[in-house]
């Protein structure tokens, strides 16, 4: 990574944080003075480092109890340069997140850290959600995890949402194959209940996800 390419980087965080009304000034000072005082041959070992104070910092962002309840768009944005950075690091939390909405749909309130409730009751889940991208973004490597909190939540929405993933990723006979493993393996009554709740709900998440990326491609070919 090119020294001028961690200072935009650094640029557009310390925009997030701001308005994230964290406190970014100490982060932001380390962090550039050691982007200024290195010498070309400590370059990629100042450039990893810099790569993990950003993290940090959006980390910071993506589970503030204060911004997660009152700046969703700031939470978004995180989200996104996390999954934009390929950051395994923010893989747990990004999993644990997967419900809270980018957007929240008319009528419905949040609930408990600012997630959308269970089973809301209108449009498409795609359509508001902020984690699921950023986790395509980083890629295969999610997916462990994604398929745990598929066996320990009982949330529907997060169920549809990490199916989203999964599909994505491994593609649906990919997904499915993955899922029915899981379920195979799985020796708890609880675990393996919801695992089989995931599959019934397989063919909804992917009508979902398809009229999704449908919509978005019309946007994008609109110019929208």
């Amino acid at each position: 990574m090119r020294l001028r390419s961690i200072l935009c980087l650094l640029a557009g965080v310390f925009c997030l944080l701001l308005l994230a009304a964290a406190s970014p000034i100490d982060w932001v000072s380390r962090l550039t003075e050691q982007v200024r005082s290195a010498e070309p041959d400590d370059a990629q070992r100042q450039a990893l480092e810099a790569r993990k104070l950003l993290i940090s910092g959006l980390l910071g962002v993506v589970t503030d109890p204060s911004v997660l309840k009152s700046r969703p768009r700031s939470v978004e944005v995180a989200m996104t340069m996390l999954g934009d950075m390929r950051a395994v690091e923010a893989i747990q939390v990004l999993v644990d997140k997967i419900a809270y909405p980018a957007v929240v749909p008319p009528g419905i309130e949040v609930g408990p850290g600012g997630l959308l409730p269970p089973s809301p009751r209108t449009g498409n889940p795609f359509e508001w959600l902020a984690a699921p991208e950023a986790l395509i973004s980083i890629g295969e490597v999610c997916v462990p995890k994604v398929l745990k909190r598929m066996s320990l939540t009982d949330h529907v929405l997060e169920h549809e949402a990490l199916l989203g993933v999964l599909i994505v990723l491994e593609g649906e006979p990919g997904a499915a194959a993955l899922l029915q493993e899981a379920v195979a393996q799985e020796h708890g009554e609880q675990a393996q209940k919801r695992l089989r709740s995931s599959q019934e709900l397989f063919p909804r998440a992917a009508k979902h996800l398809e009229e999704w990326r449908a919509s978005q491609t019309a946007a994008w070919n609109s110019g929208d």
